[in-house]
């Protein structure tokens, strides 16, 4: 999906990288390649991050979890 494709660019990662599939598990995503608001919401609530940059670097610790 577009929207996808966009933050894995304003992220600086392939589509494909498996952190992506961890973000969408951490976010709760009903449906592959999509967030709802709420999901959107509470993943980045959860990752503690506000800001493009700070889920950039909340993204090796999901790789932990």
């Amino acid at each position: 999906p577009t929207g996808i494709e966009a933050l894995c660019s304003d992220l600086k990662v392939d589509h494909t990288d498996v952190r992506i599939l961890m973000l969408a598990w951490k976010m709760r995503a009903a449906k592959q390649g999509y967030f709802s608001k709420d999901e959107w919401q509470r993943g980045l609530k959860d990752l503690h991050a506000d800001t493009i940059s700070k889920l950039k670097k909340a993204l090796p610790g999901l790789e932990k979890e």
